[in-house]
């Protein structure tokens, strides 16, 4: 299924689950395109060709211009609509961001809970690492 196309993945997951309800098992396989790095540690320029993310790019490829391409041509959707839901959004995310900056840090500590019901050894030694570092250098809590 072209993962990039939000119709063909909305029409495959209607028929599959009227398969699922009927009891057959289906299994969806969407294919699509990261365009970014997997996180801001990575750098996707080591390992993808630039050239192909480019090409990837380009208008109604990627699932985002695709859909809009399609809501336009089916006369849903238009730019006034885009920017409208645009600024909205932002403002949503601006609202939620004072939000959550206005809490007050969780402890550097507590971010090894609720990671791993049992935790690893591994995880166990980073975090006693980062208690003698705190106990060591107070001042970057």
């Amino acid at each position: 299924i072209d993962g990039n196309h939000l119709a063909a993945v909305y029409l495959a997951t209607a028929e599959s689950r009227k398969l699922c309800l009927e009891g057959q098992p289906v299994l969806m396989e969407l294919m699509t395109y990261r365009r970014g790095h997997h996180s801001t540690s990575d750098d996707a320029g080591r390992y993808r060709d630039s050239g192909q993310v480019k090409r990837m790019a380009r208008q109604g490829l990627e699932p985002i211009s695709r859909a809009k391409l399609l809501l336009k041509e089916a006369s849903i959707w238009d730019d006034e609509k885009d920017a409208d839901l645009r600024e909205e959004y932002r403002l949503e995310v601006m609202d939620a961001l004072k939000l959550a900056e206005a809490k007050p840090l969780a402890a550097v500590r507590n971010m090894f809970e609720d990671v791993w019901a049992k935790p690893t050894p591994e995880l166990q030694r980073q975090r006693q690492e980062l208690i003698e570092h705190i106990e060591r250098h107070p001042e970057h809590c």
